[in-house]
């Protein structure tokens, strides 16, 4: 097997083990929402305190994986595999760092800066939020969201694809392609939000 090929088969193993969503999600995510929610109405300040669980991770064996890799540099492919690589060794860096101050250095690193227009719809989306109440998180089965999903996608004329799918990670690992909708364990609230979206 070629350098690069046995290169590329690496880097797409360390990729599936960095599936970096999986570890963003606090553990006292609805105590700190219901927090800030209720400090914001008072239009009082408030930075909520995130926890995370440990990443199940050796990051310093991953990242010494990384270093170590040989690429091919007099192949056309071998920009590519070298941007995936520092990438990689970023979001190692990244997930090492979650609920750190050198967080958001990594994460502008690998993903950029929000720019000022969409800190401005943020803002603008957060006026909302006044009147915020905690909404039904109840879930509704698979099958049913499809229903729903499908009706709504037919009546609006949208060229979306529905398929029913329990992992949202497929979804990323197909290139996220905003045609193709996976739907899996979905919320009430979210149906509500589609029609709130297409209204």
């Amino acid at each position: 097997m070629e350098k690069n090929q046995i290169a590329d088969r690496e880097l797409f193993l360390i990729a599936n083990k960095l599936e970096i969503t999986k570890y963003l999600i606090p553990v006292n995510l609805d105590e700190e929402k219901k927090r800030f929610f209720s400090y914001y109405k008072k239009n009082k300040p408030y930075n909520p305190r995130f926890f995370y669980k440990k990443p199940k991770l050796d990051l310093i064996k991953i990242k010494k994986k990384l270093k170590n890799l040989s690429i091919k540099t007099d192949s056309p492919a071998s920009l590519f595999l070298k941007k995936i690589k520092k990438n990689l060794i970023l979001k190692a860096d990244l997930i090492k760092s979650i609920g750190k101050q050198k967080f958001s250095q990594y994460s502008i690193l690998l993903y950029g800066k929000p720019s000022k227009e969409t800190l401005n719809i943020a803002k603008n989306e957060l006026k909302g939020y006044k009147d915020y109440k905690a909404r039904d998180t109840k879930n509704i089965r698979s099958k049913k969201a499809l229903e729903i999903f499908k009706k709504e996608i037919k009546n609006l004329k949208l060229p979306y694809r529905i398929e029913g799918y329990l992992k949202i990670k497929k979804f990323i690992k197909n290139g996220g392609n905003i045609k193709d909708l996976y739907i899996g364990k979905v919320g009430a609230e979210d149906i509500s939000l589609l029609k709130k979206l297409t209204a």
